[in-house]
């Protein structure tokens, strides 16, 4: 049987070794969610772009027709 100096030894092994993994996750989901906040932004940057062409579309015909009356 280990000694209790030795089952301290390992139990603080151990604890490091859960503390690191415990890093990881934590570093993998910021990651994840960064990711994810970048695709959203760049989502919305299409969408208004967009919609900033149809409405210069728009008014480039409502122009046109006005100068044909």
């Amino acid at each position: 049987m280990p000694s209790k100096e030795q089952k301290k030894i390992n139990k603080r092994e151990e604890n490091e070794i859960n503390r690191e993994l415990e890093q990881l996750k934590i570093m993998e989901e910021k990651a994840w969610e960064e990711g994810t906040d970048k695709r959203s932004m760049l989502k919305k940057q299409q969408k208004d772009a967009k919609i900033a062409e149809k409405l210069r579309v728009k008014n480039e015909r409502q122009e046109q027709l006005e100068e044909e009356k």
